[in-house]
């Protein structure tokens, strides 16, 4: 748009494995709104750079053209370093079990993959709710890269309705209070597969 003045910036340097193999999310950029632009927003809400960091991260797909990824809080990293799209899990999980849960939340910040959180909306036996989870989920998961799936119910934790902690205004699941909240079960599911 003229007169404003905006960048995509890479979230992390281009990073690639010993095997060669590289992520593509690794390639991920953040919408900046730079300090000069007319419409960057006022000082306090700034990054110590000068400039507003949006959050909102992009993959450019062609030169100059750009596809939405999501919000950086949408996304965690893996044990290995490599990032996990939770909300594409977690979109996945409402649209093909809408019938059984009513909330959801994937974690697992610095875990070797991710694990799913679960609020049910129905009173299904809980270990039958995760078989059926994985079942209606795994044609999405098998299209995903390893450090992404949740292939197995033993990454499902089934809470009752309300327990997941949220925020006071929109009532959204706040990630890292799961994690936290949940520390113990975590380790306990990691450490059982390990």
């Amino acid at each position: 748009m003229a007169g404003t003045s905006y960048a995509f910036i890479p979230i992390e340097p281009t990073a690639q494995s010993e095997t060669g193999y590289q992520d593509p999310n690794s390639r991920l950029l953040e919408l900046i709104i730079l300090a000069e632009s007319p419409d960057c927003p006022d000082r306090s809400l700034r990054h110590v750079s000068g400039n507003y960091h949006t959050g909102d991260l992009f993959l450019e797909v062609a030169p100059g053209k750009y596809v939405f990824r999501g919000r950086n809080d949408d996304w965690i990293k893996s044990e290995n370093s490599l990032r996990c799209d939770t909300k594409a899990i977690e979109d996945n999980v409402l649209g093909t079990c809408e019938d059984l849960v009513a909330s959801c939340i994937v974690v697992g910040n610095g875990r070797p993959s991710p694990a799913l959180f679960v609020e049910p909306k129905t009173g299904m036996d809980h270990e039958k709710l995760k078989k059926e989870i994985v079942r209606r989920t795994r044609h999405f998961h098998s299209r995903r890269y390893m450090h992404e799936r949740i292939t197995s119910p033993n990454f499902i934790l089934v809470v009752p309705h309300g327990t997941l902690p949220r925020t006071a205004t929109k009532g959204n699941i706040r990630r890292r209070a799961v994690e936290d909240t949940f520390k113990m079960q975590l380790d306990r599911v990691y450490g059982a597969t390990h």
